[in-house]
């Protein structure tokens, strides 16, 4: 294997092979419009933008992480400790952890 100085030309292939590959990703998540999620806030994973109206369930982009729209213009939203409920029904996973109901007043 022949030096370039003191870098290896096998290193300097792979380094341009990996940016390549990269900037390859960068163009087709962009062409694609698509956005990750590795939060744990809501499924990991890539998600595609889009401009559909908004419905109940739908997955909402407003600042990082991603985040579930639960209720729309019109819906009856109503908190308790043990979650949030939309139109009467409790929305999964809404509920406030036991340690931090002194900073939030009910009754």
């Amino acid at each position: 294997m022949k030096r370039i100085g003191s870098i290896s030309r096998r290193v300097i292939v792979t380094e341009v092979a990996v940016a390549a590959l990269m900037i390859v990703l960068i163009t087709v998540t962009n062409l694609l419009n698509l956005s990750g999620n590795a939060s744990r806030s809501e499924p990991r994973g890539f998600y595609r933008l889009t401009h559909e109206p908004l419905r109940h369930g739908i997955f909402v982009v407003l600042k990082l992480p991603l985040k579930q729209a639960a209720a729309l213009p019109g819906d009856t939203v109503r908190a308790t400790p043990e979650g949030s409920y939309i139109n009467g029904r409790l929305w999964p996973h809404s509920g406030i952890p036991a340690d931090v109901h002194s900073h939030y007043p009910f009754g």
